[in-house]
């Protein structure tokens, strides 16, 4: 069990370091109506460590987004 958690975050720790030099988010090329799809499926208490990135990387699209054009996902 410990084992299975130390290889989730260090797997997460290297996917962070690897996407946040970045300022463009992976969504950027998302539909106003696709990132809205995607940002419905990230409303679960019991996510995987790649799902929460995943998840913060379309909320951070939609706050981009909002603070653009006022879109609300």
């Amino acid at each position: 069990m410990l084992k299975t958690i130390a290889k989730s975050s260090a797997l997460l720790l290297v996917f962070l370091f690897a996407t946040g030099c970045d300022n463009e988010t992976p969504f950027k090329s998302y539909s106003n109506y696709e990132l809205k799809s995607a940002y419905s499926g990230c409303n679960s208490d019991n996510m995987t460590p790649s799902k929460a990135v995943k998840c913060g990387n379309i909320e951070k699209e939609c706050k981009k987004r909002k603070s653009e054009s006022g879109f609300r996902c």
